[in-house]
């Protein structure tokens, strides 16, 4: 489900999931990395959208979790 939010939209999502995947390493040890605001904007909305599900599926869990717990 998450992968789905970046990397399995075309070929174009898919360099950027690859920019997203090498600014974890590059980024904090070299000054050569560069990524457009396109790029970049593009990264935070999956981003939030990726944040939204998470917290979407963590209170349904949570929520289900207080029932059974209710009940027994």
């Amino acid at each position: 489900m998450a992968a789905g939010c970046i990397c399995r939209r075309g070929s174009e999502a898919r360099r950027r999931f690859e920019l997203l995947k090498r600014a974890y390493v590059e980024a904090r040890y070299s000054d050569q990395y560069d990524a457009s605001v396109e790029d970049l904007e593009w990264l935070m909305a999956r981003a939030r959208r990726l944040r939204d599900l998470v917290a979407d599926l963590c209170r349904l869990r949570i929520a289900a979790l207080k029932a059974k717990a209710d009940i027994g």
